[in-house]
């Protein structure tokens, strides 16, 4: 499911909020922009 809203964010140039460590480093790999929440 992750790879599905990383390729949705990249598709329509959108930033993606995670908290997810994988998919924000997925993500800054792709060059999509990310948000990570610690909680």
């Amino acid at each position: 499911m992750d790879a599905l809203h990383l390729a949705i964010a990249f598709y329509y140039k959108i930033s993606l909020i995670t908290a997810d460590e994988g998919l924000a480093a997925s993500a800054k790999v792709s060059g999509v922009p990310v948000q990570i929440l610690r909680l």
